[in-house]
């Protein structure tokens, strides 16, 4: 029998249809190579302040899941991001000694090991490397103890002054564990505290205190800035 349908090969299957089949994984390939190129994942009508997003993933005591963050500052193209849960509890620095933000634990585990394992590539791009500022402004302003050198961190904690401006008021800035969300957390400041081994932290009620650096129990609130810009 001759083949007189051109359009047809072995097994009847329609050369129309693969060429659609073609077509569709060319697209997903491009669609793909857009995404790792740091192309905006998340839609930039929900950088308003007050919304939440969700970006990168956390391994909790309950798995791995989304982190669910809030938006508290928009300049622009770009957006300050706040973990709207507190995501695991640790020591601000694990020795107790002297120490500013620039050299704590906290800091070299959110900007390597935190920012590493909880964003993908295409995320990573679109986090901006920010100059913190760890002036004395930043701080309680009857502490006198100094913050150190400003530092550029990808992530970084909210200083008193930050948590004083995004949550106006003690019961805004309650917080809860993401592993059991019903559960208030404290949960740590960059800023120093009353004595230099000591940084300020959040109370469960929402207030402020200070606490010996490495004591435990303070939850972790990551910030960043994200560009959520076309460019």
């Amino acid at each position: 029998m001759c083949l007189s349908e051109s359009n047809r090969i072995e097994g009847g299957v329609s050369v129309k249809k693969i060429f659609a089949i073609a077509i569709i994984l060319c697209f997903s390939t491009l669609l793909l190579t857009a995404c790792s190129n740091g192309k905006a994942t998340i839609p930039k009508e929900q950088f308003v302040v007050g919304n939440h997003v969700s970006l990168g993933q956390f391994s909790g005591t309950n798995g791995k899941q989304p982190i669910d963050w809030m938006v508290i500052e928009v300049q622009d193209n770009r957006a300050l991001l706040i973990s709207h849960y507190g995501l695991i509890s640790k020591q601000y620095n694990h020795v107790y000694k002297n120490i500013t933000w620039e050299n704590s634990d906290i800091r070299q585990w959110l900007n390597q090991e935190f920012y590493n394992e909880a964003f993908s590539t295409s995320e990573k791009d679109r986090i901006l490397l920010t100059n913190v500022d760890n002036s004395k402004n930043q701080g309680f302003k009857y502490n006198d103890t100094k913050g150190g050198n400003n530092t550029k961190d990808y992530v970084f904690l909210l200083s008193y002054s930050e948590k004083a401006k995004y949550f106006s008021n003690t019961e805004s800035a309650i917080c809860y564990s993401i592993n059991k969300q019903t559960s208030k957390c404290a949960w740590w400041l960059r800023s120093p505290g009353i004595y230099q081994h000591s940084a300020i932290f959040v109370r469960t009620d929402g207030s402020t205190g200070s606490k010996e650096v490495d004591l435990t129990g303070q939850y972790i609130r990551p910030a960043l800035w994200y560009n959520f810009g076309d460019d």
